[in-house]
C-alpha cells in the first residue's frame, strides 16, 4: 500500500510517499480503507519531533475516515439487545466490538497513527459509524 511517512524530524519536506506492506487487523482492531485523513497540529508537531524522534518509517495521522475493509477476532455485526448508536446503528456494550461490518462506512481516532496510509489498522472501540457520503465527495471515485 502507499503511504506519506517520515524518517526524520523537520519540516513538510521530510514527507515521501513510500510503499508498505498492507496491515492486517489483529484481535479487536478493525483495517479501514482510508478515504481522507484529517490533519492537526497533532500531526505537525508528531513531524517537528515535540513527541521525540522517529523510529524507523513512522506514518502519522491520528484520525481517519473510509470503510471497513475486514474485521479482527472478536469484532462482529450487529447482536440482539445492542444499543442504538448514531443514526440507528447498533453498538455492543461500549467496548465497540459489536455493531460494524464490512463495508460500513466509518471515522476513526488513531492512537498509534497511520492515517496517511491507504489502509489503516484501528482499534474497535475508536471506529464510529459514518454516513457514506463523508466518506466520499459527489461524483468522486478511487482509482484502482
Amino acid at each position: 500500500m502507499k503511504a506519506i511517512a517520515f524518517r526524520e524530524t523537520g519540516g513538510p519536506e521530510v514527507l515521501r510517499l513510500v510503499e508498505l506492506p498492507d496491515p492486517q487487523p489483529g484481535p479487536g482492531e478493525v483495517l479501514i480503507r482510508v478515504a481522507y485523513a484529517g490533519v492537526n497540529y497533532g500531526e505537525v508537531q508528531h513531524r517537528l519531533g515535540d513527541f521525540g524522534a522517529p523510529e524507523g518509517e513512522t506514518v502519522t495521522g491520528l484520525e481517519a475516515a473510509g470503510h471497513i475493509a475486514a474485521l479482527g477476532d472478536g469484532v462482529t455485526g450487529p447482536a440482539v439487545g445492542d444499543g442504538t448508536g448514531v443514526s440507528g446503528r447498533s453498538f455492543g456494550d461500549g467496548d465497540g466490538a459489536r455493531g460494524l461490518s464490512v463495508g460500513d462506512a466509518v471515522a476513526a481516532y488513531l492512537p498509534d497513527g497511520g492515517g496517511y496510509a491507504e489502509y489503516v489498522v484501528a482499534p474497535a472501540a475508536f471506529v464510529f459509524p459514518s454516513v457514506a457520503s463523508t466518506c466520499a465527495p459527489a461524483g468522486a471515485r478511487r482509482s484502482s
